[in-house]
């Protein structure tokens, strides 16, 4: 992970950082990214499934005529994270976040 923060620093030096997400439907619960010094910024919003006849999986933005599908629970939130380049908003944004 550190090899491609530092490349991707390099390769894009007008970016601010990174975004990644763990996916709790996998059992990912973001250590790694934790571990790398990201931080923690919030959950993704609950997303519509669906299934069609055959039972094929599908998310909300396919949907065209839900007449055509089965609503399914809706998908687990995942876990945000943020890499910032710039270390000053990095822990201010742990400083933030912790407060909360």
């Amino acid at each position: 992970i550190s090899q491609c923060i530092k490349q991707l620093k390099k390769d894009f030096p007008t970016f601010e950082g990174i975004v990644s997400w763990a996916d709790p439907n996998h059992n990912h619960s973001g250590v790694i990214y934790k571990a790398s010094n990201f931080v923690f910024d919030g959950m993704s919003r609950k997303v519509k499934r669906y299934k069609t006849k055959n039972g094929t999986l599908v998310y909300q933005r396919t949907v065209i005529d839900k007449s055509l599908f089965t609503e399914i629970e809706p998908d687990i939130p995942k876990y945000r994270f943020i890499y910032w380049f710039d270390n000053k908003k990095r822990e201010e944004l742990k400083k933030k976040v912790t407060k909360t």
